[in-house]
């Protein structure tokens, strides 16, 4: 069983904020399932608020970021120098790693 099918079992329990999350879950879960065939939804904006709430969940170096510009096919294009390459100093801090069971704990709990 996974961690998210964990945080979807109803509890019973659950705070005002804590069933609308474990409804946003299940709608974004069986949509991905139907429109992208994912097992499991992308938590992208969770994942920023924790860590904004606890940093410690996440390992996030300092490094390079630049978003490439102009107009051919890599236009917007992220970019992280994650071996140092660059000559231009680092400017963004990237989660490379989560405590995933910290993570779920922590939104469950909000």
């Amino acid at each position: 069983e996974s961690v998210l099918d964990r945080a979807l079992r109803p509890r019973g329990q659950e705070s005002p904020f804590g069933q609308v999350v474990l409804d946003l879950l299940t709608f974004f879960k069986a949509t991905y399932k139907t429109v992208f065939g994912f097992e499991h939804p992308p938590v992208h904006d969770p994942c920023a608020v924790a860590y904004i709430m606890d940093p410690s969940l996440f390992e996030a170096p300092l490094m390079r970021v630049d978003v490439v510009t102009g107009e051919h096919f890599t236009a917007g294009q992220t970019v992280c120098d994650i071996w140092g390459e660059s000559k231009l100093p680092a400017n963004v801090r990237v989660t490379t790693k989560m405590n995933v069971e910290g993570f779920w704990k922590l939104v469950l709990e909000a």
